[in-house]
């Protein structure tokens, strides 16, 4: 969330762009509590087998809901670039080209 609302801020996505973290907390305890349970259920269903290997699920599984996630909550293609490090695509540099936007 919080490389998310960095972005948003620093491709000023909206009107007044820092004020967006805000509503971007919803989206962060609904994460939280489905990363919450993805581990829950990993160690509850494997971890009487293999620590390890529900670690590695858990982590896994994880990882898929941040991918999913950001790329639902990316910054919108139609927004206009007003920021010229952000152009054309309202990605910004430093911005993981394995985690979609």
């Amino acid at each position: 969330m919080a490389m998310l609302a960095k972005a948003w801020n620093e491709c000023e996505i909206g009107v007044n762009a820092s004020a967006n973290f805000w509503s971007l907390i919803p989206i962060f305890f609904a994460a939280w509590g489905a990363a919450a349970l993805i581990w829950t259920m990993a160690f509850g269903v494997l971890g009487g087998r293999s620590l390890l290997l529900a670690t590695a699920m858990a982590v896994l599984g994880t990882f898929c809901m941040y991918w999913i996630l950001m790329a639902g909550w990316r910054a919108p293609d139609a927004y206009p670039v007003s920021v010229s490090a952000c152009a054309p695509d309202n990605i910004p540099p430093w911005w993981p080209q394995w985690l979609p936007l």
